[in-house]
C-alpha cells in the first residue's frame, strides 16, 4: 500500500474529529447549518491555520487592492467553504426536490451544445463556490459524469468525500489512476470533470495566471485531444440558496498552451467576480517557473 493510501491512527484520529464536526454543524436545519459553517470557517480563520498562505495569495491576485480588503476577503473565503462543508456534507441525503431545488444551471444551450456533438464533454472547472453540488445534479439529469480528483493523504477522509461524490449515480476517480475510467465515459458521449487549478508541479505548463506563471495541468486539453472530447470550461457558484452550475465557455482544439491558458484567464474573470467563493488555502504558485517552457503540442499532433 502507498503511503496516501496507508490507514494510521493519525488518520484515524483526525477523520474522526472532522466527521464529528462536520456531523454538529449539518445536522440542523439547513439555514442553521449553513450558519454555523460560516461559524466555524470564522474560528478556523481566527486560529490562523493556513492564513498566511490565504493572504499571500491575495496579495498575488489581487496586488491593486488594499490590505483590508484582502483581510476582509480572507475571512469571507473562510466562512464561504466552512458554509459549504456544512451544506454539502449531507448532499447524498438530499431528496430529489431539494437537489432540483437548491441547483440550477445558468447558460444551459451552451452545455447541451457541448453534449450535442457527441463526442464526450471534459469539464474544466476548478475549486470555487460549491462544485460538489455540479456532478449531483447532472448525474440526476441523466448524464453519466465522472469526477477526476486529486486524491488526499488521508484514506478516511479521501473515503468520506468520495462517498459525497459518488451520490445520484455520479463516480469519482483519481487523477492518473483514474484515466482509463475517463477514456471510457467519453467513448459513451458521457461527462468528464476534472479540478484543473491546483499546482501541477516542474510537469505542469507554466501559464499566466493573475500574471504571474503557475504550473498548470495539461489533464483537460490532452484528454480532449486525445480523444476528440469537447472541452467545455465550468464552475459552480453559489448564489444566496442555490448552487448554479454555469457553462462558461466552450475552448476549441488547438494546443494545449493555447487551450489551457483560455481555462486559466476563465478561472481568472470567475475569480474576479466571486473572490471568496475561491479556494485561496491552496498554494497556487508553490513550483516556480523553468528557465524555459514546456513546448506545446497542437491538435495536429
Amino acid at each position: 500500500m502507498t503511503r496516501r493510501g496507508r490507514k494510521t491512527l493519525p488518520h484515524l484520529l483526525s477523520y474522526l474529529l472532522l466527521r464529528t464536526i462536520v456531523a454538529i454543524v449539518s445536522a440542523p436545519p439547513r439555514p442553521l447549518a449553513r450558519r454555523l459553517g460560516r461559524l466555524l470557517g470564522r474560528l478556523v480563520f481566527l486560529l490562523g491555520i493556513r492564513r498566511a498562505v490565504v493572504l499571500d495569495n491575495l496579495r498575488v491576485a489581487f496586488s491593486e487592492r488594499s490590505e483590508s480588503w484582502r483581510s476582509r476577503t480572507a475571512l469571507r473565503c473562510y466562512e464561504h467553504f466552512g458554509e459549504v462543508l456544512a451544506d454539502l456534507a449531507g448532499l447524498n441525503r438530499w431528496s430529489d426536490r431539494e437537489l432540483r431545488e437548491r441547483t440550477a444551471y445558468e447558460n444551459r444551450p451552451l452545455l447541451e451544445e457541448a453534449i450535442g456533438r457527441g463526442r464526450g464533454v471534459v469539464v474544466a472547472t476548478g475549486h470555487i463556490g460549491g462544485i460538489d453540488a455540479g456532478p449531483a445534479r447532472l448525474a440526476f439529469d441523466g448524464h453519466q459524469v465522472l469526477s477526476v480528483f486529486q486524491g488526499v493523504h488521508n484514506p478516511y477522509v479521501e473515503e468520506f468525500i468520495t462517498r459525497i461524490r459518488s451520490c445520484r449515480g455520479a463516480t469519482v476517480a483519481r487523477r492518473g489512476i483514474g484515466m482509463r475510467k475517463a477514456f471510457s465515459v467519453l467513448k459513451k458521449k458521457g461527462l468528464v470533470m476534472i479540478l484543473a487549478d491546483q499546482d501541477a508541479g516542474p510537469n505542469g505548463l507554466f501559464l499566466p495566471f493573475f500574471g504571474r506563471d503557475a504550473s498548470t495541468l495539461i489533464g483537460p486539453a490532452e484528454l480532449a485531444l486525445r480523444t476528440g472530447a469537447v472541452l467545455l470550461v465550468g464552475f459552480v457558484i453559489l448564489e444566496k440558496n442555490t448552487y448554479r452550475l454555469v457553462a462558461d465557455r466552450i475552448i476549441e482544439n488547438s494546443s494545449l498552451e493555447r487551450m489551457m491558458q483560455e481555462y486559466n484567464e476563465a478561472l481568472e474573470e470567475m475569480i474576479r467576480r466571486y473572490p471568496e467563493q475561491y479556494f485561496w488555502l491552496h498554494k497556487r504558485w508553490k513550483t516556480p517557473p523553468p528557465n524555459r517552457r514546456r513546448p506545446s503540442r497542437s491538435a495536429a499532433e
